[in-house]
C-alpha cells in the first residue's frame, strides 16, 4: 500500500505532466508506461522502508515494556508456601445438621459449619466440641472436596475438643504436632480453615500475639494462644501452624467483641494432643473427677421462684444417670448446705473442692430437702461423658 504522502506526489506529478504535455517531446505509450512504473516502483520501495521502520519501532517498544519472567528452578520466593503445602491436606471442612425447636414446638433443621484437623491416617479427626455439639449428622469434606459422613468418637466440653471419625477409601495425611511450649511471642503462624463456612482451605497469616490468654468458651475457662491471623466463623476446629507447617494449636474462638480485629484464639497443641489421644483410646478424657451432679447458684428470690425452691444458695439442678450421685440418693432441687463441715456459698467453691479431690475420695454433704437435713456420703467418680 502507498502512504498518503507518496500517493499525493504521484498525483501532482501526473497533473503537471498533463499541463505541460505540449512542451514535452512526444513519447510512445510504452515509454510513458515505463516511467509511470518507475515512479510506482519507487513509491513501493519507500512504503517498504517505512514498514521496516515501523517493525523496528515495534520491537523497541516490546523490549521497553515489562516482559513475562521465566522462573528458573533455583529461584526461591520467601514465604510460607512450602509450610502451607505440607499442612494443607491435613485440614478438613465440616458441615453439621442440628434439630432446632421453635416456641410452638415445631422442629427445624439448622446447618452449621466448622473445620477439623486430621490426626491419623485412618480417619480420626479433631475439631471443637462446640462445632459438633448436638449434631444429628456430621459431614466431612477433604481438601479434594470428597465428602464422607462422620461418627462421634468422644467429646470434652471442658477443653472444647471433640474427635470424629470417617471411613475413608484413601490414606489420609495427619498433622504433625509441634511442642507449643516452645512458642515465642512474635513467631509467624498461619491458619487453615473453612472461612465463613463457604471458603474451604482458606489460609491466613499472622503472629503469636500472646502465649497464654484466659478465654471462656461455652462457660468453660481455659488458657489459649492468641493470634492476629484472620479468623472467621467456620475456622473453628481448624489448624494453627508454625512456619514449618507443624500444628501449634487448634483454632477455637474469635473475640466476640464486634469492634475487635485480629484477635483470635487457639487451644495449645500440647493440650489438644493429650485430650485427643485419650478420647481415641478410651472414648472420653480419663482421670477427671466428677461429683455426679450439676449445681446452680440461686442468688435472688426471683430465681428461687423460677426453680421452685424456698431459699437462695447452691442447689442440685440435675443428677447424672448411673453416677455415684444417683447411687447416693441425691435429687434435683436438693439444697447443699455444707461439704465436710464447710458451709458452701457458691458453685465455684464446690468446683474447687472437686479439683482438690481424687477419684475414689469421699465427701460428706449436708443436704436440706423438704424441710429436713440429710447427711449424704458421696464417692468421687470418674467423668466419662
Amino acid at each position: 500500500m502507498f502512504s498518503k504522502r507518496n500517493l499525493s506526489l504521484i498525483i501532482v506529478f501526473l497533473a503537471v505532466s498533463t499541463l505541460f504535455a505540449g512542451c514535452i517531446p512526444e513519447k510512445t505509450e510504452n515509454s510513458i508506461f515505463s516511467e509511470d512504473s518507475s515512479i510506482i516502483g519507487s513509491a513501493v520501495e519507500i512504503s517498504r522502508e517505512e514498514s521496516k521502520l515501523i517493525e523496528i519501532e515495534s520491537e523497541e517498544i516490546k523490549e521497553a515494556v515489562s516482559q513475562l519472567y521465566e522462573t528458573p528452578e533455583e529461584y526461591i520466593r520467601y514465604g510460607l508456601a512450602d509450610a502451607v503445602e505440607k499442612a494443607y491436606e491435613s485440614v478438613v471442612s465440616i458441615k453439621v445438621l442440628n434439630n432446632q425447636y421453635d416456641i410452638w414446638g415445631g422442629e427445624h433443621t439448622l446447618e452449621g459449619n466448622g473445620s477439623g484437623v486430621v490426626v491419623s491416617d485412618n480417619g480420626y479427626i479433631a475439631t471443637n466440641y462446640h462445632v459438633i455439639e448436638g449434631a444429628k449428622k456430621i459431614s466431612v469434606f477433604l481438601s479434594d472436596n470428597s465428602e464422607y459422613e462422620a461418627t462421634l468418637v468422644g467429646k470434652d466440653a471442658k477443653t472444647d475438643l471433640a474427635v470424629i471419625k470417617i471411613e475413608c477409601d484413601k490414606t489420609m495425611k495427619p498433622v504433625v504436632f509441634a511442642d507449643s511450649s516452645t512458642l515465642r511471642l512474635g513467631d509467624f503462624v498461619f491458619a487453615i480453615g473453612n472461612a465463613l463456612g463457604k471458603y474451604s482451605g482458606s489460609v491466613t497469616m499472622g503472629i503469636i500475639s500472646s502465649l497464654s490468654r484466659g478465654v471462656t468458651v461455652n462457660n468453660e475457662s481455659m488458657e489459649m494462644i492468641q493470634t492476629d491471623a484472620a479468623l472467621n466463623s467456620g475456622n473453628s476446629g481448624g489448624g494453627l501452624f508454625d512456619s514449618h507447617g507443624y500444628l501449634v494449636g487448634i483454632v477455637s474462638a474469635k473475640s466476640s467483641d464486634d469492634e475487635s480485629e485480629g484477635v483470635g484464639f487457639a487451644i495449645h497443641s500440647n493440650v489438644a494432643k493429650a485430650i485427643v489421644d485419650d478420647i481415641i483410646v478410651h472414648g472420653y478424657v480419663t482421670g477427671r473427677p466428677t461429683l455426679g451432679f450439676e449445681a446452680v447458684d440461686i442468688t435472688s428470690m426471683r430465681e428461687a421462684q423460677y426453680y421452685g425452691v424456698e431459699w437462695t444458695g447452691v442447689y442440685i439442678s440435675s443428677v447424672d444417670k448411673d453416677s455415684f450421685g444417683e447411687s447416693a440418693g441425691l435429687k434435683s432441687r436438693d439444697y447443699i448446705r455444707s461439704v465436710n463441715g464447710e458451709v458452701i456459698s457458691s458453685t465455684d467453691r464446690l468446683e474447687e473442692i472437686l479439683e482438690e479431690s481424687s477419684i475414689g475420695d469421699t465427701l460428706l454433704l449436708e443436704i436440706w430437702r423438704e424441710n429436713s437435713s440429710i447427711d449424704v456420703v458421696l464417692i468421687i467418680g470418674e467423668e466419662v461423658s
